[in-house]
């Protein structure tokens, strides 16, 4: 018996709880990568690109050329304001005077990405929205433009953001300062801890293929 493609095999299986009811196409797997899914929800020239971390959406906008790229992981924490995040803390301003200081307050879905959406909505270039944040959406209505998953294989995610986030010579130094020479294993040892929910989290994702594939 031939196999299918898209069926997960043993070892995919081991990692999905009686109960995760999402479609096999909605699925994203641990160890294989898979072609961006994509819906078209509006005309307007907006492109909301979403998934795990260490997924490549900040590297798809990015390399794309006479766009505009809000990364809303510079929007909500402005570690990074300069250069391709600057636009970034121009949308951060915004959001402060809509909203207040504390954006985190604020619902994602009904409040923060209305203003998004009304910022860059007059735009001549293509905007290209990236962020987790984009998989919590539950109205499929309330999105603008279209949406790009990006689903690569789980394990590559960690294992990429292990290698980008332990390297980010700002919290590097506060380990070092803070633990001398143990502070590189330190670093390394929150690193590993934080980015292991990326073996759950991940489902919440595929739950947001799954509400974009019935609209």
């Amino acid at each position: 018996m031939v196999p299918r493609i898209n069926a997960p095999c043993k070892k995919e299986a081991f990692f999905y709880r009686k109960g995760d009811n999402v479609k096999k196409k909605s699925r994203i797997y641990i160890f294989k990568d898979q072609e961006d899914y994509i819906k078209k929800i509006t005309d307007d020239n907006i492109y909301n690109i979403t998934g795990e971390k260490g997924s490549g959406k900040t590297f798809h906008g990015i390399t794309k050329d006479n766009n505009i790229v809000v990364h809303l992981d510079n929007v909500y924490e402005p570690i990074a304001q300069k250069g391709k995040h600057e636009y970034s803390g121009k949308v951060r301003k915004v959001l402060i005077k809509n909203l207040g200081e504390n954006l985190k307050d604020y619902d994602f879905e009904t409040k923060a990405y209305p203003v998004i959406i009304n910022y860059v909505k007059n735009e001549k270039k293509k905007v290209y929205i990236e962020g987790l944040s984009i998989a919590d959406i539950k109205n499929i209505n309330n999105i603008k433009g279209t949406v790009i998953v990006k689903r690569i294989g789980v394990l590559k995610c960690f294992i990429r953001t292990l290698k980008r986030d332990y390297h980010n010579e700002y919290f590097m130094n506060i380990e070092i300062k803070k633990y001398g020479r143990f502070g590189k294993v330190t670093r390394l040892f929150k690193i590993t801890k934080r980015r292991l929910k990326i073996f759950k989290t991940y489902h919440n994702i595929e739950h947001f293929i799954d509400r974009l594939d019935k609209y």
